[in-house]
């Protein structure tokens, strides 16, 4: 079906960075439409730290106070600890007797204040991609959960694009001048535009076990942000959800010789035991999602009028937390200027300069200085 409805921009991904593209591009008075084919936010938390600079754009789309208030849980966790357990990992860290003491870290106002108005914040983003959908809902932007975006076709001044209702299967076709693919690390569009991409180090592959286990008690004091677990068997990274009840364990697997389906609930809740070591805790799987920490980057980040943000256009692994920060400057770089441009204020050359300012140097060695004229 074609309804003939038209969009300046659509927005494919209800993430984390399709939905800060939305609230860009409405704070640019540009009308948008976001799809997204999941039914709400993703449950599993993902990512859990928000740089300094992510917070200023938040700032200066008026959600970072909010989103702060989204990380509060993690305030306390801070540090890097290693172990063949939880339990042996902590056992001679020191607790922190006032509430309101924590180390300094990059995240703490002091070591921040001169550069920023703001600060990083460890926030998951199932806490906070609801924040931003919510604020992107009060803007006149048009969001679509459930929906998925099932065809593209570049036309001379616009692009069609077929649009499937997930619960229903009808399917309808809107144009859009520009569309922002924000579909995350596994979309399909880049693939579909044979946009190629440049692979680094594969990191290793992982399962992100997402579990509850009471250990308030047992950490208060002593928040941690993650844990480096080296046992017989097993090798991974614990890292703090919300510092009470809620973790993810990631663990590492070889792809050669087993597969997620080798790790059912049972088999990993004693996994997670072990990886413990506190007595009385009762871990319970909420969920487990496989991923790569792999570097890749895509060869060029725009395909006519379709531009890559995020997860789409670089992959990188998680050391450092800059996943997600990466993709809200991205579209914070790109949406401006889709809005110069929709608004006469420039022309198409300026769409140009994303590729430039948001895609990497190739890494070629540099030519060796010239000689020394003589006298």
């Amino acid at each position: 079906m074609h309804t003939g409805k038209h969009y300046p921009v659509l927005v494919v991904g209800g993430g984390i960075v399709g939905l800060t593209a939305s609230l860009a591009l409405s704070h640019h008075g540009v009308p948008s439409l976001l799809v997204e084919a999941h039914p709400g936010t993703h449950d599993h938390p993902r990512a859990r730290s928000l740089n300094a600079r992510a917070m200023e754009i938040y700032r200066e789309l008026g959600v970072a106070d909010a989103v702060r208030e989204a990380g509060a849980p993690l305030a306390r966790a801070e540090g890097l600890h290693r172990g063949s357990d939880l339990a042996t990992a902590l056992a001679d860290v020191p607790r922190r007797p006032e509430p309101g003491d924590r180390p300094e870290s990059i995240f703490a106002p002091a070591a921040m204040a001169r550069w920023s108005p703001t600060t990083g914040r460890r926030a998951t983003l199932d806490a906070v991609e609801p924040v931003l959908l919510a604020a992107a809902r009060r803007q006149p932007a048009e969001i679509r959960f459930g929906t998925l975006r099932t065809g593209l076709r570049h036309g001379d001044d616009h692009l069609a694009v077929d649009l499937t209702d997930v619960a229903t299967g009808v399917t309808e076709t809107v144009t859009a001048d520009y569309l922002i693919a924000a579909d995350g690390a596994g979309g399909a569009l880049r693939h579909e535009l044979g946009v190629s991409s440049t692979y680094g180090t594969s990191h290793g592959h992982q399962l992100n076990i997402l579990f509850r286990a009471d250990l308030e008690q047992f950490v208060r004091g002593r928040e941690f942000s993650v844990v480096l677990i080296a046992r017989a068997g097993v090798r991974g990274m614990l890292t703090a959800i919300d510092a009470r009840t809620r973790w993810a364990f990631h663990l590492r697997y070889d792809p050669a010789v087993e597969s997620p389906a080798d790790y059912p609930p049972e088999r990993c809740e004693q996994i997670l035991r072990d990886v413990l070591g506190v007595p009385g805790a009762e871990p319970e799987v909420v969920s487990v999602l496989p991923w790569e920490a792999r570097e890749r980057t895509l060869d060029r980040l725009r395909a006519g009028r379709v531009f890559f943000a995020g997860d789409a256009a670089h992959q990188m692994p998680p050391a450092g937390a800059r996943g997600a920060s990466t993709g809200i400057a991205d579209v914070h770089n790109l949406v401006w200027k889709l809005g110069a441009v929709l608004g006469g204020r420039a022309d198409e050359t300026l769409l140009d300069t994303y590729q430039d300012e948001r895609h990497p140097p190739p890494s070629t060695p540099s030519p060796p200085p010239a000689p020394t004229p003589g006298p």
